[in-house]
């Protein structure tokens, strides 16, 4: 399954946005994930679940094979899934679905179905930042944020965003997530105010000034994403987070070799003072990452250069919209994009569009790394030994 619609491999394309340095490896991070072992799992369309041999005689399997079942539940009555050219945003947002609720049944199950009331007093509504405060504390803490937090958000802030579904419109709303997609990790993230919140989008674009360059396709990374992008330019606590997000593409070229890129997007956010907000924070990391002084030319609009010449970061907020660049941009190249890139229009009919209406899309989509692993005993539901599935 292809990960973008140009030729970069996975670590390429999350190097060139700035989630990983050259040095790290998604598909050692995943190994070390999967290193830890699964119990058991569902395999789709075969009507089987799995237990595997030496997990047989762990105390949590009973909770773990009641996970396994909800999906078991999910396939066969609903055998929903996600194509391969949907955004990473939206993938992401159906992993919350289908793990986030198979977790919650799993674990309403292992309490013995406690009331609403009794749920919300026993566990937080999750929010990416608690996640990303917990990794360290659950054993993952020498991991790069784009696996920890893509891969344990659904099996927490999912379970809070299928809890407060559940409380909202009963299991009919439930099931009804199943029939009607949501699209943005934003529905996912905050569904008692966004469940059916639309977004602005863009059309895929060709740049001409970008002729001479190898695309790696384009993509949305929603709140998930951009979130996590800023967390692994610097510390959570002082990122902050993509909450407020409205519509976001980004477009990746390699400029030279696999070592070189440059990145444009455009972002939208529900205010000026939240996209202010915003491209403040995410001017400061990237900043700290080309290490360089900057050229500041007001509150709203910042470039800094590397001492080479060779990179460049650039961010000009107008409005509620956000106009960023990085990577290898020197010369005149960045003000030719740049010209293009505020040129474009948004998509008709993309700002608030109904759910389940997709963008065009003109081949196979970014795909985030997907890992499934068993909590480790730190976490606060270790008590109930929470084992997410494998899927094939």
């Amino acid at each position: 399954q292809g990960y973008s619609s140009g030729g970069g491999s996975p670590d390429e394309v999350f190097q060139a946005l700035g989630y990983l340095d050259p040095s790290q490896s998604l598909g050692s991070s995943q190994s070390q994930l999967e290193s830890s072992g699964v119990a058991a799992f569902y395999e789709e369309h075969t009507d089987h679940l799995w237990v595997v041999t030496d997990q047989a005689q762990e105390p949590g399997l009973t909770h773990t094979i009641v996970h396994e079942l909800v999906h078991a539940i999910q396939d066969q009555n609903f055998g929903d899934s996600v194509s391969d050219t949907a955004e990473l945003d939206e993938s992401e947002a159906f992993t919350f679905l289908q793990e986030g609720e198979a977790e919650y049944v799993a674990t309403l199950w292992s309490l013995g179905n406690p009331t609403m009331a009794a749920f919300d007093q026993a566990f937080p509504v999750w929010t990416l930042k608690m996640v990303a405060d917990s990794t360290s504390s659950w054993g993952y803490g020498s991991f790069p944020p784009l696996v920890t937090l893509p891969t344990l958000a659904p099996y927490s802030c999912g379970v809070s965003f299928v809890h407060q579904v559940h409380e909202q419109s009963g299991w009919t709303g439930v099931n009804g997530l199943h029939t009607d997609h949501c699209r943005s990790t934003t529905q996912t993230l905050h569904p008692s105010a966004g469940l059916h919140k639309g977004f602005v989008d863009w059309y895929d674009h060709v740049f001409a000034s970008t002729a001479d360059w190898e695309t790696l396709g384009s993509g949305r990374l929603g709140e998930l994403y951009l979130t996590t992008l800023l967390y692994s330019q610097g510390n959570p606590a002082t990122t902050g987070d993509a909450s407020g997000w409205d519509g976001d593409r980004f477009w990746i070229w390699r400029t030279r070799d696999s070592l070189h890129h440059a990145v444009v997007g455009r972002v939208s956010m529900d205010s000026a003072a939240i996209a202010s907000s915003f491209l403040q924070r995410w001017g400061e990391s990237f900043s700290g990452r080309f290490g360089a002084s900057a050229s500041l030319r007001g509150l709203d609009s910042f470039e800094v250069v590397s001492a080479d010449s060779q990179s460049i970061v650039r961010g000009v907020r107008r409005g509620t919209e956000l106009y960023l660049g990085w990577g290898d941009l020197h010369g005149s190249r960045l003000d030719s994009i740049w010209t293009e890139l505020v040129a474009l229009p948004s998509s008709p009919g993309a700002a608030g569009r109904a759910l389940g209406v997709p963008t065009p899309t003109s081949g196979p989509r970014w795909r985030g790394p997907k890992v499934h692993l068993p909590w480790p005993d730190s976490h606060p539901s270790a008590r109930l030994t929470l084992t997410p599935p494998l899927h094939r």
